[in-house]
């Protein structure tokens, strides 16, 4: 028999056969990523923004306090981190299709409802 180190040294070699094999287009890929994830960061600072202008007005109809002026304006994101960690679960068992359809379809019913309440005095 031969000896085992050479054998073994052969075998853990072998993978440099096959290299991973990147798109051309890999960099694009990644620019494009990039561009995308500043955008939707930079829109939910806009939104966090309209929210902690609209607090002057939920405040006087809602009769809050400073505290919980703070706790609805922390609700946000909270409800971010949970609808990620809660997407990202959902997406990875169902894919991706069904999570964007999922979600949609929530807020299709959210804008329906919108003015439903608002017109039956809710």
């Amino acid at each position: 028999m031969k000896n085992n180190t050479e054998t073994r040294h052969r075998e853990a070699t072998n993978h440099d056969e096959h290299p991973i094999e990147v798109s051309p287009y890999a960099k694009y890929i990644l620019i494009l990523a990039a561009v995308v994830a500043a955008i939707c960061g930079g829109l939910y600072g806009y939104d966090t923004g309209i929210i902690s202008g609209a607090l002057l007005l939920i405040s006087d109809d809602f009769h809050l306090g400073s505290t919980m002026q703070e706790m609805v304006a922390s609700a946000i994101l909270a409800g971010a981190i949970i609808g990620a960690l809660a997407a990202g679960s959902f997406s990875e068992k169902y894919g991706r299709r069904a999570c964007v359809t999922l979600v949609s379809g929530v807020f299709v019913l959210g804008a329906w409802h919108a003015p439903l309440l608002r017109m039956y005095g809710f």
